[in-house]
């Protein structure tokens, strides 16, 4: 009788050969022309211990070992200012990975004593960071994350999106691993628009609040039946959101009316109280006072809000930090547009002038757009450079002045035969 050979191994394989025994024997495709695999009661045992690594350092962050100093100094990198809502989100998300990390090494600390995850509540006017900051978190992490728009969900899901499309597109940028979505964030921009708010003849407008409802359970944490595909009914998967991070983000816009009036009421008590200002209060004043009792106020119901403890207020950004904004990050606005510029022609001088920058800031500030339309301000800016430079060499030099104009420097043409000869040589 021919020898049992293991074919990892190499070693002789004892007793019979199935797959209801400690042994095993599989075959590599359908076609006839496949061959046996069979492997020994010690290759499976190695085999699964490789498996059981492997898994546990899926489950585990690459940077978990990060301390809150060292993710605030990654999300410096990436957003200017901003340092305590950073400070506080590097610190909560930091907590929430430690969270993550004894649940890994102790499946069962949930029943000695749970903790509770602590989801947060993004408080900014457009263009203050908000999604930078999410981004950020999912590079520095190296986790998966989602960025949603509140306002394209419905409650059933028939007109807009329902609330499952967030677990499905998390699951896509984990490209599928199933592990590793469960522990991404989740960051649902314009969550302001769900307020719950009575329409013009006094009628509640129940929209936004269903939605707020819808997504209560998932951001609370607990196990869906996802279906892959909204048409295949067939075809789903689990998925528990119990260590997902949601944060949820919005300009809130009125919300410093609301703690203003919350304030003025707390000082306005008693012979001592001051008299009511009519000067208009500037969200900067108030950002670092806003209250979860405001934002109930506002229109958040309670349920979310027991859900969201932590909230990071942004401040509206100066003409400096727009500045800064412009030119000191990483993916710095002006760094891309010089680069693509440089693309036509490596020797091309861009000069943004300080006064230039300034006036561009400065813009953007007065008309409350923030850093996101900083973009679109340089693209108009640039419009004609970036048509004119890739047919016409002659360009050496664009500067911005202080007018926002974007000036051509060409370089000095060559007259007489000589001159002409010369240029020719060149092109």
């Amino acid at each position: 009788m021919a020898k049992k050979i293991c074919d990892f191994c190499g070693k002789e394989i004892e007793g019979e050969m199935s797959f209801s025994g400690e042994s095993r024997i599989f075959s590599k495709g359908d076609s006839k022309e496949s061959k046996p695999v069979r492997i020994c009661p010690d290759c499976i045992k190695t085999c699964m211990e490789l498996i059981d690594e492997h898994n546990k350092k899926k489950m585990t962050h690459k940077h978990i070992d990060l301390t809150p100093d060292s993710i605030k100094a990654g999300l410096d990198e990436w957003v200017i200012g901003q340092e305590y809502a950073k400070k506080t989100i590097a610190t909560e998300v930091y907590n929430h990975l430690k969270r993550i990390k004894r649940l890994e090494g102790d499946p069962q600390a949930n029943k000695k004593l749970r903790i509770d995850k602590s989801n947060i509540i993004m408080v900014g006017p457009t263009g203050t960071g908000k999604t930078e900051i999410v981004r950020a978190l999912g590079d520095i992490l190296d986790i998966p994350y989602t960025i949603q728009n509140a306002t394209s969900f419905t409650a059933s899901g028939y007109v807009g999106r329902d609330v499952e499309d967030i677990l499905r597109d998390l699951m896509d940028a984990a490209d599928n691993d199933l592990t590793k979505a469960e522990r991404g964030i989740v960051f649902i921009d314009e969550f302001d628009k769900l307020k719950k708010e009575y329409t013009a003849n006094g009628n509640k407008d129940v929209g936004g609040e269903a939605v707020q409802q819808a997504l209560l359970k998932m951001i609370e944490g607990g196990e869906y039946d996802v279906k892959r595909d909204k048409t295949d009914r067939a075809s789903s998967f689990k998925f528990d959101t119990t260590n997902v991070l949601f944060v949820l983000g919005g300009a809130f816009e009125g919300i410093s009316e609301i703690v203003s009036k919350r304030l003025k009421q707390e000082t306005s008590i008693g012979f001592g109280a001051h008299k009511e200002s009519k000067k208009k209060v500037e969200y900067n004043e108030i950002a670092d006072k806003i209250t979860q009792a405001d934002l109930k106020e506002f229109g958040i119901i309670s349920e979310v809000l027991g859900r969201c403890p932590v909230i990071a207020p942004l401040n509206e950004l100066s003409v400096e930090q727009l500045i800064h904004i412009l030119t000191q990050p990483k993916h710095a606005i002006v760094k891309q547009f010089t680069e693509l510029l440089k693309l036509d022609n490596k020797d091309l001088v861009v000069d943004f002038t300080k006064e230039g920058l300034e006036a561009i800031a400065k813009e953007a500030k007065e008309n409350k757009i923030g850093a996101r339309a900083l973009r679109s301000m340089l693209t108009k800016i640039l419009g004609d450079a970036m048509y004119d430079i890739p047919k016409d060499k002659t360009i050496i030099k664009l500067t911005i002045d202080k007018d926002m104009k974007c000036v051509y420097g060409r370089k000095a043409l060559k007259t007489g035969p000589v001159g002409a000869a010369a240029a020719e040589a060149e092109k």
